[in-house]
């Protein structure tokens, strides 16, 4: 029985030993991440196993937050690499998610659970939904590539639900994506809006939606930096009345974090682990600053995962909405490209469609195109038509045009501030991901814990061995059998 006990304690032994933390002090730790974060790829898991080994030694000596910032960008990479089980981009499986979300917020409307019926205008004005035809700037949707959506806004008393489907942009393709976020509101003046994310597909004959199955969906969270994503319609592509639902769903998605600053993702997505906010020097922190500013707009921060996406460039770039406008001549741009249903007939905003689709790939001649094609067809005059020309390219000369009064950047040439944005956040993001490691090596604390105390006389294994040799010793002193 003696020889049963001994080979239990040694395995417990065995074990414990091959589970522990390696000995260093604050200072080696610190050194140790700064060298890990320079090589972060898809297979790091050696710094996760770190985490696990030491979690309790790094709590007790300071090194946690050094580990734990480090630490984050490798679980993070491996998580981007499994899309069998992560696709969602969140911390948790794609399945988990899903099985998270309240029962019925991410139900369809019984009008839509067959697809998209031919009268769903007719449907959206009976019940009272806002409804938005438009053709996106932004990407193509699966599986024909289609820009073309019709988004209804369903609102409820607790949530409110945005359901977009593609359109066909040739009559002989099935469309097959709906969008659908659910948007529960926030009940009180300290609590904060909470979005859930999932997609449908319908067909072949585009019917009978089903949710799609996990290592399949789009990366939300790369999308979705703050819940809502404003709207960047194709100028031109919704009509007068659909300007109207516009405006009014612009509004409602900036309602939802308008004075709180940020959503709430209960869980499933902790954004202040990926990195410092973007843009520093480009002014776009005093907005997208995780929540944490006084701006009444502030919102989520734009860090690696969004910039790596494309989404930045688009916005910068392509629909010129950021960074927000503050010259009054670049403001008439922008509203004169939102307003161009009002000044054309439905006749003719359908040509203007027609056009334009040729520019579906290159986003970033489609605004000249527009205007000079409004000029040829004589809806606004050459002095228009110079003046907004130059509003977008600014002077030809620029920058070697300082000594003279139109020496104007241009809406165009904001592309250098996305290249410095671009240019600057690498050095960012290892700045901080290592600067809580550099303080360990440049002020290590005065507490540190030795792990192989933990396998001395004096730690758990040394008790334990302590505890059992007097248990042993005891039983053959008394004779008795076990």
């Amino acid at each position: 029985m003696k020889a049963i006990i001994l080979a239990a304690l040694f395995s417990i032994i065995s074990i414990a030993k091959s589970a522990s933390c390696p000995e260093k002090t604050p200072a080696e730790w610190g050194q140790y991440f700064i060298d890990q974060s320079s090589s972060i790829n898809y297979n790091s898991s050696d710094l996760s196993d770190i985490m696990e080994k030491c979690e309790a030694t790094f709590r007790l000596s300071g090194v946690y937050a050094c580990a734990q910032r480090v630490t984050a960008q490798a679980q993070a990479k491996a998580r981007e690499s499994n899309r069998s089980r992560y696709s969602m981009g969140w911390e948790v499986e794609d399945s988990d998610y899903i099985n998270s979300v309240p029962d019925g917020y991410l139900d369809l409307p019984v009008e839509l659970q067959g697809g998209l019926p031919d009268n769903y205008a007719e449907i959206a004005q009976r019940n009272g939904w806002k409804m938005l035809e438009y053709r996106s700037r932004t990407v193509p949707n699966p599986p024909f590539g289609s820009y073309s959506r019709v988004l209804f806004l369903i609102e409820g008393e607790s949530v409110d639900k945005w359901i977009q489907f593609t359109l066909p942009e040739d009559p002989e393709n099935k469309e097959r994506l709906i969008d659908f976020i659910a948007m529960e509101k926030p009940t009180g003046p300290d609590d904060l809006a909470t979005p859930y994310y999932t997609q449908y597909y319908r067909d072949a004959q585009g019917n009978n939606p089903r949710m799609r199955t996990q290592g399949s969906f789009d990366n939300c969270y790369s999308c979705h930096p703050n819940g809502m994503r404003e709207l960047s319609p194709e100028p031109g592509s919704y009509s007068a009345e659909g300007a109207q639902s516009l405006d009014y769903m612009q509004e409602a998605m900036q309602n939802y974090t308008v004075g709180r600053g940020s959503v709430d993702y209960k869980g499933a997505l902790h954004p202040e682990n990926y990195g410092p906010p973007a843009g520093q020097a480009q002014g776009c922190v005093k907005c997208h600053n995780n929540g944490e500013g006084v701006h009444e707009q502030s919102r989520g921060a734009i860090n690696d995962r969004h910039i790596r996406t494309g989404h930045v460039d688009h916005k910068m770039t392509q629909d010129f909405s950021m960074p927000v406008s503050m010259l009054p001549g670049e403001q008439a741009f922008l509203d004169f490209m939102e307003d161009i249903p009002e000044t054309l007939s439905e006749s003719e905003r359908q040509e203007l469609m027609q056009f334009t689709a040729g520019y579906k790939r290159r986003q970033s001649e489609m605004d000249e195109a527009i205007i000079n094609w409004l000029a040829s067809k004589n809806k606004i005059d050459e002095a228009r038509k110079n003046t907004l020309l130059f509003t977008l390219n600014g002077h030809p000369n620029y920058p070697n045009c300082m000594d003279q009064p139109d020496c104007f950047k241009g809406l165009r040439r904001y592309r250098s501030y996305l290249n410095d944005l671009k240019q600057d956040y690498p050095d960012q993001m290892q700045a901080w991901m290592t600067s809580q490691c550099q303080e360990l090596i440049d002020n290590p604390p005065e507490v540190t814990v030795n792990d192989s105390n933990r396998s001395s006389n004096e730690g758990f294994l040394g008790r334990l061995i302590n505890t059992a040799s007097e248990f042993l010793n005891g039983s053959e002193s008394n004779g008795e059998e076990r």
